[in-house]
């Protein structure tokens, strides 16, 4: 059984007044796992952290800024899994993503069950399904971008790089269908900024 999905427009207009607040909790907990590594560092032991350790750090930032800056009554916890209720119409969960906004993590049944919209015992049944996240340069100094995206499966529905330009329907296994298509991706993936300082350099406070 699947649940019902939420198109762009519509989500656009009822995420929108929580788009800084986002921007702000996911930048921000990637900021302080640069500022951790930077203390680290000043001991004079430089540790290199497995790509698995910075991303556990950063959820565990992107955490506690989304528990303080949007309260108890708006969060959701169930089977190890933490998210963000908006309305009756989401809940978004927040992950590193990779270029083609694909979720990094294991590809658990409840992870399948997600990706797919499905009905999951102790989820609600009636919110559209996001994540949340952001995508990491190669030698994770910054970040390419803030993104939020519904997924169907195998099939994006849509993303939105928050307060950017959004593209709807783009199947991972494809390439997009027109040639406007492709320009419009080449544009978003090479010629995106980010509005938060802190998020293009990672060592500003």
């Amino acid at each position: 059984m699947k649940r019902k999905i939420i198109s762009l427009e519509e989500a656009s207009s009822i995420l929108e007044p929580y788009y800084d607040n986002l921007v702000s909790c996911i930048g921000g907990g990637v900021n302080d796992y640069f500022k951790i590594k930077e203390f680290v560092d000043s001991f004079g032991r430089y540790t290199k952290h497995e790509n698995r350790t910075k991303g556990s750090i950063i959820h565990d930032q992107i955490k506690a800024r989304v528990s303080e800056t949007f309260g108890e009554s708006s969060l959701f916890e169930s089977n190890g899994i933490f998210g963000l209720k908006i309305q009756d119409d989401f809940l978004i969960r927040f992950k590193k993503l990779d270029d083609h906004k694909k979720v990094a993590g294991y590809k658990t049944n409840q992870y399948v069950k997600y990706m797919g919209q499905s009905i999951i015992e102790g989820f609600p049944d009636s919110p559209t399904f996001l994540f949340a996240g952001y995508i990491p340069d190669k030698s994770w100094t910054s970040i390419k971008g803030i993104y939020i995206a519904c997924w169907n499966g195998t099939t994006i529905e849509w993303f939105d790089e928050i307060g950017k330009y959004a593209v709807q329907q783009l199947n991972i296994f494809q390439q997009p269908a027109t040639e406007e298509e492709q320009n419009r991706m080449r544009v978003r993936l090479k010629g995106s900024k980010n509005n938060i300082d802190e998020t293009k350099t990672g060592t500003n406070g």
